[in-house]
């Protein structure tokens, strides 16, 4: 029997492969009537090293960058005539911390993440965040190319 899902997640980074991770955990989500929540996460920990001024210009930079694709997933679903999908902006020092409570406070039971390609010695010295969430949740993870 397949596994029926509830509470999906995808981390947008405006990448190619995250909106293939993206349109698969809407395909899923309608099969299983499930909802699906779209976060982008701005990591936060080096606005304390920038000036004040660059910080600004840079904050709504990010901020409009990351509403930007927030928009292109509510088309998508919208064409896909997908309606429970929550989209969010998490800010934070630490993407694995914020990605492990959002699926803890979201009840998240399946994450998918668009495939990478990485360097070999990317590879041997970085965990990729998919298995930072396989290792420290108890939700599905599933990679898409």
């Amino acid at each position: 029997m397949l596994e029926r899902y509830q509470n999906i997640l995808v981390e947008i980074d405006g990448s190619k492969q995250s909106y293939e991770a993206f349109r698969r955990a809407l395909e899923i989500a309608q099969r299983d009537q499930a909802k699906v929540y779209a976060v982008i996460i701005i990591n936060n920990s080096l606005s304390l090293l920038r000036t004040v001024a660059i910080n600004v210009a840079y904050d709504i930079n990010i901020q409009t960058n990351a509403q930007s694709n927030l928009d292109r997933c509510r088309v998508i679903a919208h064409n896909t005539g997908f309606q429970d999908l929550h989209t969010m902006i998490l800010e934070g020092r630490s993407k694995a911390t914020m990605l492990r409570d959002f699926i803890a406070d979201h009840d998240i039971d399946l994450f998918l993440a668009g495939s990478k390609r990485k360097q070999f010695l990317d590879l041997l010295f970085t965990d990729s965040i998919a298995t930072k969430v396989a290792n420290f949740t108890n939700c599905d993870v599933s990679i898409v190319k």
